[in-house]
């Protein structure tokens, strides 16, 4: 007898939203970083080609992939729909979203009968308009495919709320920060889903909210305190009952009303077990809520730290992030503060620093090289918070780029200034020396993330320091969020349960027959201890503050 044919739709809409941010994420902002459909979509799937340009070669949908080859003893077919991936930004605007979710049914209509639907979202989407838009594209592809089962893979700064959790099947989400795992969660949730359309699981879900927006120091997964929490989902997973253990830190820069941490655990036909778990890692979670990510320092105290590291400058440079206006963050990457510092009181050394200003570029794109400059950046996207400054020097580079549109790099002397059209996002050194800079032989490298630059700059930075100025993305914004319900470290909680029944709309409390899985034995904890001192220590003197 022949094998049923199970057809599965794949797909992707990948924003993460900075809600104090008053720039609109456009569609002309998805097309230069990732915007590719139906048969396009398909070929990138290749294992010779780069999903996302730019940014890593396989992601999510090539993990997906991966899993459907696993199965190759069942008959499945791949229906590609519509994938699309900005920078992080403002929210996105009501036209593009809409625009998008129109193509998205369009193409579904298109596939004809589906059995299931594989879809990456970010999990932390900000719409003009919206309460909850990933609950609104989830509703809009269920309006045309119907009750079928729906795989996601979400970052692990999503907020998951309610109906999130109600409306999606399966969630699974990355278990890496800095994230390198893409591929792996794809595979992960896609043999989930396979499974659950053969008949081989049955799905048993289970979710805890925690009402905290910070903890964890610096929510790095294999440096204390994150790291045991990660190591104990790793433990539980190995009980063949367990399918998938969840643990989103929020993306606590979003304006939702019960944003906040969270645990989602999908088990097999084991209902009392999944509730079991997600009590357990949401009370490990809340136990290191008092772990507050560290105080970053001003700017004059920082150049003066740096201008006392020659060895270090002497054998790469300094990767500087600008934490008051991370790009990677939701930041519009026009802050100006840490720019004029380094002009003023950082003659000494070299910099390369980047700048988003559409009109400054427009202004000087048809000047030749050598050309003298004067120009004002800064302080066009968010006046209010961004002071304008008046820079003067040569234009040294230009170029056309597909990810940050037309590029400037005027030479200010000391200061290497690269002017761009769409965002300013250097979190890799090819952002600077695709434009002739040596980052490498550069004293100071600003970046615009907090995280992935640690992975990527590993070959040129001798060191990484977090300077505060003042901006959209300081973590003391977070004080600022208006949501629902109290949460920590705003208010003095001492108990997470309470404002979680109410979050969930649970009315009483349930008793859970099924025990939780083992913990460690103390020879397995002892040499789990080992291993991770060891690579705590690694992680260390190369994730250095």
């Amino acid at each position: 007898m022949e094998n049923k044919k199970y057809r599965i739709a794949f797909g992707r809409f990948m924003h993460e939203t900075n809600s104090f941010s008053s720039v609109d994420t456009t569609l002309e902002d998805f097309k230069r970083t990732h915007y590719i459909e139906g048969e396009e979509l398909m070929k990138v799937m290749n294992p010779k080609e780069e999903e996302v340009k730019g940014f890593l070669k396989n992601l999510e949908l090539s993990g997906f992939h991966k899993a459907v080859k696993k199965h190759s003893d069942k008959n499945i077919e791949t229906i590609p729909l519509v994938s699309a991936w900005s920078i992080s930004g403002g929210p996105v605007s009501s036209e593009t979203f809409n625009d998008y979710c129109e193509k998205l049914k369009e193409y579904l209509r298109n596939a004809g009968k589906l059995d299931a639907v594989f879809f990456s979202i970010h999990g932390a989407l900000g719409v003009r308009g919206e309460a909850d838009p990933e609950v609104r594209l989830i509703k809009e592809i269920r309006s045309v495919v119907g009750d079928i089962p729906i795989a996601i893979t979400m970052d692990l700064h999503e907020n998951i709320s309610k109906e999130k959790f109600e409306s999606i099947d399966i969630i699974c989400a990355y278990r890496s920060n800095p994230h390198w795992d893409m591929a792996r969660t794809g595979f992960r949730a896609g043999d989930i889903l396979i499974k659950t359309l053969s008949g081989e699981v049955k799905l048993t879900k289970a979710w805890r909210t925690l009402p905290m927006l910070l903890g964890g120091g610096v929510t790095i997964d294999f440096l204390p305190p994150m790291r045991g929490i990660f190591q104990r989902m790793k433990d539980i997973e190995k009980d063949p009952r367990v399918l998938y253990c969840s643990l989103f830190m929020c993306h606590p820069f979003l304006d939702h009303p019960e944003l906040g941490w969270s645990i989602h655990i999908i088990t097999n036909d084991n209902q009392d077990l999944a509730e079991n778990i997600a009590d357990e890692l949401a009370e490990r979670c809340w136990s290191v809520r008092k772990k507050m990510p560290p105080a970053f320092p001003e700017v004059t105290e920082s150049i003066e730290k740096i201008r006392k590291m020659k060895i270090t400058r002497k054998v790469g440079c300094v990767s500087v992030c600008d934490a008051s206006d991370v790009v990677g963050a939701g930041g519009t990457g026009e802050n100006t503060a840490l720019l004029k510092e380094l002009l003023e009181n950082a003659k000494d050394m070299i910099s390369l620093v980047p700048i988003r200003d559409k009109e400054v570029v427009y202004q000087i794109w048809d000047k030749n090289i050598g050309d003298s400059i004067n120009v004002t950046v800064g302080g066009k996207l968010q006046p209010e918070i961004n002071d304008p400054i008046q820079v003067s020097g040569k234009l040294q580079f230009k170029k056309n780029t597909q990810s940050f549109g037309k590029v400037v790099v005027l030479d200010l002397d000391h200061v290497k200034l690269v002017v761009t059209e769409g965002y300013a996002l250097p979190m890799k050194p090819s952002f600077y020396e695709d434009l002739g800079l040596s980052t490498f032989k550069a004293d100071i490298v600003v970046v615009k993330n907090f995280f992935h630059f640690r992975l990527y700059f590993l070959a040129k930075s001798r060191k990484s320091i977090y300077i505060k100025t003042k901006g959209i993305t300081d973590l003391d914004k977070i004080l600022e969020a208006k949501t629902n319900y109290p949460f920590y470290p705003k208010d003095d909680l001492a108990d997470w349960r309470e404002i979680d029944k109410l979050k969930r709309g649970i009315t009483e409390t349930k008793e859970f027959k099924e025990k939780p899985v083992k913990k460690l034995t103390l020879k397995q904890d002892l040499f789990l201890l080992g291993g991770t001192f060891l690579l705590g220590t690694i992680a260390k003197k190369l994730l250095s503050k």
